[in-house]
């Protein structure tokens, strides 16, 4: 169901973004949920992102995944990235050193959840970085 959701969300947010652009809104950014098991299945995934293969709506649109799916995903991630989708990572307590966050510039943003184990430490180190968001 999470991967079916994604068609019909993804062309909403595309006529939305098609609205910003006709309304010369280019500072707005959205994020959505991306469903890493997608990865696996190569024909629903082009699929569901050619929806969004478009460098105007890609400029717009992150694609949330969490940080305990990277390491599986990691080499179609990245090759995603270089096709142009942006992503955001949503860290969890797999994460075992803060300090790793510094390696995630390919990242346009890192959501760190309070119920994260190095919250505080993530928050004292990265407080004024604009692509880290705390919640």
């Amino acid at each position: 169901i999470s991967e079916d959701r994604l068609l019909p969300e993804y062309a909403l947010l595309s006529l939305v973004i098609a609205r910003d652009i006709v309304e010369a809104n280019f500072k707005d950014q959205y994020i959505v949920e991306f469903t890493t098991t997608l990865l696996r299945k190569k024909q629903k995934l082009k699929q569901v992102l050619e929806i969004i293969n478009d460098p105007a709506i890609q400029d717009k649109i992150n694609l949330k995944i969490k940080y305990e799916d990277l390491p599986k995903y990691k080499k179609e991630i990245f090759e995603l990235i270089k096709e142009g989708y942006k992503f955001t990572i949503e860290l969890d307590n797999s994460l075992k050193d803060e300090g790793e966050i510094e390696k995630m510039t390919m990242f346009s943003y890192i959501i760190v959840p309070k119920k994260v184990r190095l919250y505080k430490e993530i928050m004292r180190r990265n407080k004024k970085n604009e692509k880290v968001i705390f919640e």
